[in-house]
C-alpha cells in the first residue's frame, strides 16, 4: 500500500505513483458528480446546472458556468460566461467573458470582458467591466459593490431593465472586524474601571491580605491590552477611510435608473451622464467629473 505525504490527485507513472495538486476534467455534470479537491482544478468544458465545485486552490473553466456553484481558495477564471443563477466565489480574483443572472464574489478583483446583466457582484478591491468590449460593455440591473473602484463603459440602460445599483467604499469584512474591536474595547474599559476601583479601595482601606500588587499588575496588563486594541481600531478606521478616494468610472456614459452609493451616501440618478467619473467630495456630495475635468453635483 502506498501512502502520500501530500493531498492531491494520484497519477500512475512508470515504476510508481505521483500526486499532483492539479485536477484535470473534461466537464462537471451529473456523470462526474460534484467536486471537492485540495488543490487546483482545470475544467476544459462547462460546469452544468446544480453542480458544485469547491477547491483550496484555483479554478479554471474553459467553457460556461451554468447554474452551478464554484468556490475557490485562490482565483477563478471562466473562459465564457457565468449564467442561469450561478454562484461563483473566490478568495482571490474572478474573471469571465460575461455574467447574466448570477452572483459573483471576489476577495480582490472582478474582471469581466463584456457585460454584466441583472447580477450581484461584490469585490473587496475593484470591479472592471467591458475590458474587451469598450463600446458594448456595460452593467445593467442588479448590484455591483466594491471597496475602491467600479469601472464600465456604460452603467444602466434606457429601457425597462429596472434599477442598477453601484456601490463603492464598502468592505463588509473590515466593517464587521471594526464592530468586534469596538465591542472588545468597551469590555476592556469596563474591566479597567473595576480594577481601578479595587486598587483605590485597597489603598484607602488597607491591604491586610497583600492583594494590592496583584490588582496593580492586573490593571497594568489591562491597560496594555487596551492600548493595543486601540491601535487595531485606528488601523481599521484608516483602512475604511480610504473609501473617500473610491471612484465609479464610465467611459461611455450612464443612463436609465441608477443608484450611486459611496459608503453611507447615496443618490438615485434619473438623468443621463456622459463619460467621466463619480467621486465623493470632502463635504459628502457625490460629484460627476466629465472628460474635460468639469465637476457637477449629482442631483
Amino acid at each position: 500500500m502506498l501512502e502520500a505525504d501530500i493531498k492531491g490527485q494520484p497519477v500512475q507513472v512508470e515504476n510508481g505513483m505521483l500526486v499532483e495538486d492539479l485536477l484535470s476534467m473534461d466537464s462537471v455534470d451529473m456523470d462526474s458528480g460534484n467536486v471537492s479537491f485540495d488543490g487546483s482544478i482545470q475544467i476544459k468544458g462547462d460546469v452544468l446546472a446544480n453542480m458544485k465545485v469547491k477547491v483550496t486552490g484555483n479554478i479554471v473553466v474553459g467553457g460556461t458556468v451554468e447554474g452551478a456553484e464554484l468556490e475557490a481558495g485562490g482565483d477563478i477564471q471562466i473562459g465564457r460566461g457565468i449564467i442561469a443563477h450561478a454562484k461563483v466565489k473566490a478568495e482571490g480574483a474572478v474573471s469571465a467573458r460575461f455574467v447574466e443572472n448570477s452572483e459573483v464574489s471576489a476577495g480582490t478583483v472582478i474582471s469581466i470582458d463584456d457585460m454584466v446583466l441583472q447580477s450581484e457582484l461584490q469585490a473587496l478591491n475593484q470591479i472592471v467591466v467591458g475590458i474587451k468590449a469598450q463600446k458594448r460593455g456595460r452593467i445593467v440591473g442588479g448590484t455591483a459593490r466594491s471597496m475602491m473602484l467600479v469601472r464600465a463603459p456604460q452603467i444602466g440602460a434606457d429601457d425597462a431593465s429596472g434599477l442598477t445599483t453601484v456601490q463603492v467604499g464598502v468592505n463588509p469584512i473590515l466593517e464587521a472586524k471594526l464592530l468586534e474591536v469596538q465591542a472588545e474595547i468597551a469590555k476592556m474599559e469596563a474591566e479597567q474601571e473595576n480594577l481601578k476601583k479595587a486598587v483605590q479601595h485597597l489603598k484607602a482601606n488597607g491591604d491586610k491580605n497583600n492583594l494590592l500588587p496583584r490588582a496593580q499588575s492586573s490593571l497594568q496588563q489591562a491597560l496594555q491590552a487596551w492600548a493595543k486594541m486601540l491601535k487595531e481600531k485606528n488601523k481599521l478606521e484608516e483602512q475604511l477611510a480610504l473609501f473617500q478616494d473610491a471612484r465609479i468610472e464610465i467611459t461611455q456614459g450612464l443612463e436609465g435608473s441608477v443608484a450611486l452609493i459611496f459608503g453611507k451616501r447615496s443618490r438615485r440618478v434619473q438623468k443621463p451622464y456622459e463619460a467621466g467619473a463619480f467621486t465623493l467630495d470632502p463635504s459628502g456630495h457625490i460629484l460627476h467629473i466629465d472628460s474635460r475635468g468639469t465637476s457637477t453635483v449629482v442631483t
